[in-house]
């Protein structure tokens, strides 16, 4: 994990420059988006903050894709499509090695947000190295997937 966390600062620091942060719900997963009358609303807040703004949308899909590993292969494209309809969202037309860029800048930012996330946790009741050996283990299940792609 040592290594996964220096290549990913690496990456950043070559790109810290394109980083863009915004509110970030912080623990994205399926369980916590609840359909409702008026569309689907985001439960569980208590891990609000700061992060980079692909944060949430990779770890929805990290979570998912680390738990199946016969659809390991389609995570780097799914989240490729995200990143391309994202920046056509914004007017913002890339070529296509800027978007693998954007790609290794936020999938190696959220390595080290998830690891900051547990290590920065101050409650009472977290019982930090059971989720210290978590983190670690879905890291390695996350660089693993991402391989499929990079």
């Amino acid at each position: 994990m040592i290594e996964q966390i220096g290549v990913a600062k690496e990456t950043i620091d070559k790109f810290d420059d394109h980083v863009l942060l915004g509110l970030s719900h912080g623990d994205l997963k399926f369980e916590h988006i609840v359909p409702s009358d008026d569309g689907l609303k985001f439960i569980d807040w208590e891990t609000l903050g700061l992060r980079s703004m692909m944060f949430d949308v990779i770890n929805l899909l990290a979570t998912w894709y680390v738990r199946r590993a016969k659809y390991h292969h389609l995570f780097g494209h799914d989240l490729m499509e995200i990143f391309v309809n994202l920046n056509k969202e914004r007017n913002i037309r890339f070529a296509a090695e800027e978007i693998k860029k954007q790609f290794h800048l936020y999938t190696n930012l959220f390595v080290l947000e998830r690891y900051v996330r547990v290590v920065a946790n101050k409650s009472i009741s977290f019982n930090k190295e059971a989720g210290l050996l978590r983190a670690i283990n879905f890291i390695d299940q996350f660089t693993l997937v991402r391989k499929y792609y990079v």
